[in-house]
């Protein structure tokens, strides 16, 4: 008679569990992302009615006294509070303004709970394409879950998005132009008007936002699809978005918002944007950024992080972090006085930390015979 091992009588439960986790995996995912989504908008409405001042009172206010001047001059007004005349004085492209007031004037709603609930519809819009885009980038929908539930929980997101400023409609365009941009890498397939739109509308909502988006797409496409920055539409595209920046640029100036860049031959203005020169060799400035991606974007990660960064691999990798840095660096003097502007790229440190902690799990565990 002959005898099974302890591996052989134990393979029938093996394959029974396997035949569950691959059966029920779609269902325990989708329990788990309603919690996650339950947990983060409970934690987003706690204070929904505090008053704006609770942290950059400054901008939050700026912002909420333009939709004012939206809501009782005119629609089409951009009036912003700075500290000299003229007020009338564009800076970004007044889209999140536009839509509170538009739903203030048709709803009677109160301005300063109507641009929260804005920010907060474009947080989860933004964290559905962020999953797309993910999932496009690795072709694993692994990472694409895990990063979104980390999204959802980061406190950098959940703070600011529900703040009277545009930083989440900001990343919300952004983030559909690179989903958009990636199926044209990936599939071949695109939809130009698409494209035009929203990087046209990403770049002139919030510049500082769509840079490392749009500089990640144009690597990627440089090393993995160089023929397609070949292709006159694409070129079209990427015309187009310039050309908008540069009719935005030339409307602020004939209303005098750019004349400060001009001091001194305009070294002071620039050099306060981006503040490289200085802040290159401050450790101090390198020490806030640490503080930013592992207490604001990632809470209590950086512990994770060494290990998670020895599992990048691939130039995915190497243009996500190119891209996260570059931006840093190019608007250095921004991030250092304002920790807000971490959000506009905090979601490409959450992307490789993901994509780092799965690698980590398949490895060391039977996941990728369930997972791709």
């Amino acid at each position: 008679m002959k005898i099974k091992s302890t591996s052989e009588s134990f393979r029938p439960l093996s394959n029974q569990l396997k035949y569950y986790l691959v059966s029920k995996r779609h269902f325990v995912w989708k329990c788990l992302i309603v919690i996650v989504l339950v947990a983060s908008l409970f934690i987003l409405l706690t204070g929904f009615l505090n008053p704006i001042e609770d942290h950059h009172s400054f901008r939050q206010t700026q912002v909420a006294i333009t939709i004012y001047w939206m809501i009782t001059e005119d629609l089409f007004s951009y009036i912003v509070p700075v500290t000299l005349p003229p007020w009338n004085v564009p800076r970004e492209l007044p889209l999140y303004q536009f839509m509170v007031a538009v739903l203030c004037k048709l709803f009677n709603f109160q301005i300063e709970p109507c641009a929260r609930f804005v920010s907060i519809t474009f947080f989860y819009l933004s964290s559905f394409y962020l999953y797309k885009a993910t999932k496009l980038i690795f072709c694993s929908l692994l990472t694409a879950r895990f990063t979104v539930i980390v999204f959802l929980l980061s406190p950098i997101y959940l703070f600011w998005s529900r703040a009277c400023m545009i930083e989440s409609l900001a990343l919300f365009l952004g983030l559909c132009f690179m989903y958009n941009a990636m199926i044209l890498v990936k599939k071949s397939k695109y939809n130009i008007t698409a494209l035009t739109i929203l990087g046209i509308l990403a770049a002139l909502v919030k510049v500082t936002t769509f840079y490392p988006i749009i500089l990640f797409v144009f690597l990627y496409c440089l090393f993995n699809k160089a023929e397609l920055l070949k292709n006159k539409k694409i070129l079209a595209v990427i015309s187009s978005i310039f050309i908008a920046c540069g009719l935005w640029y030339l409307h602020c100036k004939s209303v005098r918002e750019f004349d400060w860049l001009f001091n001194e031959s305009g070294q002071e203005g620039v050099n306060w944007i981006s503040g490289f020169n200085k802040r290159i060799l401050e450790l101090n400035f390198f020490k806030v950024i640490w503080w930013e991606v592992t207490s604001l974007v990632l809470p209590s990660a950086f512990l994770l992080l060494p290990f998670a960064l020895l599992r990048l691999r691939g130039n995915c990798c190497i243009l996500l972090v190119f891209s996260f840095i570059f931006t840093i660096l190019c608007f250095a003097n921004l991030y250092y006085q304002h920790d807000y502007y971490i959000y506009g790229s905090g979601f490409i440190v959450i992307i490789l930390f993901s994509y780092c902690v799965i690698s980590l799990i398949k490895k060391y565990t039977r996941l990728r015979f369930v997972y791709p």
